[in-house]
């Protein structure tokens, strides 16, 4: 499995036509645009991170419960 170093992550919103309207990196790389707080897009933004954070945190959840019941069946056998 291949290690990611957190100061290379960044994450992306893209609209529906694939084109990026928000960035945050790690390394401090940003887009963002004023106007998008006017007309409701940021909060937009805003809704599709928090369900990405529920999302990695399910993932996170659901795969450590796994780990942990594959940990118990490395330690009976």
């Amino acid at each position: 499995m291949k290690t990611v170093e957190l100061d290379s992550l960044s994450v992306q919103v893209s609209d529906s036509s694939g084109a990026l309207i928000w960035s945050h990196s790690v390394r401090g790389e940003r887009i963002a645009c004023r106007g998008y707080v006017a007309d409701g897009t940021q909060d937009m933004i805003l809704a599709a991170l928090e369900r990405a954070m529920e999302q990695a945190r399910g993932e996170l959840s659901a795969f450590g419960v796994s780990n942990r019941v594959s940990d118990v069946g490395v330690a009976a056998s």
